[in-house]
């Protein structure tokens, strides 16, 4: 009999801030999975960035990544991580390797490819399907990634057609649609202390794909005000006025206070392949908010439909965004309809244990168990 897996979680950055913010409430308890395996009383692991102690790697890693990698390819390459989960695995080699970000797996990926880590590796991948396709990732770069990801048992992705195109680059590893997972209650608002303002819009987001200048263009004249969360907006020419208000955010909490005080959640996209603005919608629907979105596909492969869980508008298309906003505020009770069901479907459908059980059944099926 096999014993079940065992797990070592590869984060970006503050796991031991997120993990008392969690006990504390002071942000989603979501995190891929991995808090739901450790719950269920799986052997599961999980480091980050403060875990690596060598500052020779340290500095090292972050040099190629300033000089070479990201100014070719716009993602990190964080050997340094990569380099503390072989020495933190050596005489472990059946434990699986979690990745939760294209920066942190290519590079363990590497170490795998060159016989130097023999464990098996989930691969989790946001965004680096469309970059390549784009060609903003140098071409030397790409290929070399397409090599790595075919060390992979298993391979991640958000959307259909990235989940489709890594397999075709990745044949032998097992390529599946990660589930979105979202920790519906802590969006929630408290039932009678976020009254949001009408004619209140709210934006968040810092991926190139956000299209904020078709959002100020849409709201030019309108009788609303429109806050915008994204250093992104001004580097895009968008400029604040007395209907428009550009922030940053230091924390989920102000995110999701924000949330509570718009009316609607508005994702403008430009025209893209790769999912954008998944986790925002999500958050904003938990939250029981409208959300009008451009880049829809995931949404629909993940059982969200349009006019009923959310409202479309086609990319770029500045008539279209402000007569949907315009119908919008002037029918409040649709738009309370459309927010309640979509809340209703994210607490019962998008779960951070629907993504634990992708990662079981992943591995189950890598192993020959499924």
């Amino acid at each position: 009999m096999k014993r079940e897996p065992r797990f070592l979680f590869v984060f970006s950055g503050g796991l031991s801030r997120r993990v008392d913010a969690f006990e504390s409430s002071t942000m989603p308890r979501e995190a891929t999975g991995y808090l739901v395996l450790r719950a269920r009383g799986f052997d599961a692991e999980a480091v980050d960035p403060t875990c690596v102690k060598r500052l020779d790697w340290r500095v090292g890693s972050h040099a190629l990544q300033r000089l070479y990698v990201i100014p070719r390819s716009g993602l990190g390459y964080r050997i340094h991580q990569a380099l503390d989960v072989r020495k933190r695995l050596t005489g472990d080699a059946e434990r699986w390797i979690i990745g939760t970000t294209d920066s942190l797996a290519l590079p363990i990926l590497g170490l795998k490819a060159r016989g130097k880590l023999p464990n098996p590796v989930v691969y989790m991948s946001i965004g680096l399907v469309d970059r390549i396709r784009q060609k903003r990732v140098h071409a030397r770069l790409a290929r070399r990634y397409v090599e790595l990801m075919q060390h992979a048992e298993v391979i991640f992705a958000y959307g259909p057609e990235e989940v489709e195109q890594l397999q075709a680059w990745a044949p032998a590893s097992s390529v599946r649609l990660m589930p979105f997972g979202v920790d519906a209650a802590w969006w929630q608002p408290p039932s009678q202390t976020s009254v949001p303002a009408r004619g209140t819009i709210l934006s968040i987001g810092s991926d190139p794909a956000r299209d904020f200048p078709t959002l100020a263009a849409a709201v030019n004249g309108l009788p609303v005000r429109t806050t915008i969360v994204s250093r992104l907006a001004r580097k895009q020419g968008v400029e604040e006025n007395a209907n428009i208000r550009i922030v940053e955010a230091s924390s989920l909490t102000d995110v999701r206070n924000e949330m509570w005080m718009h009316e609607l959640v508005v994702i403008p996209t430009r025209h893209v392949r790769q999912p954008s603005g998944q986790s925002t919608a999500i958050h904003a629907m938990a939250a029981g908010k409208v959300v009008v979105m451009s880049n829809a596909s995931w949404a629909w492969d993940a059982g969200l439909k349009p006019d009923t869980h959310f409202v479309h508008v086609p990319p770029e298309d500045t008539a279209a965004l402000r007569a949907t906003l315009t119908s919008l505020l002037e029918h409040p009770e649709r738009t309370a309809e459309i927010g309640m069901r979509a809340q209703r479907f994210v607490q019962t459908q998008l779960t951070p244990a629907r993504q634990a059980e992708a990662i079981l059944y992943a591995i189950a099926e890598a192993d020959g168990d499924a």
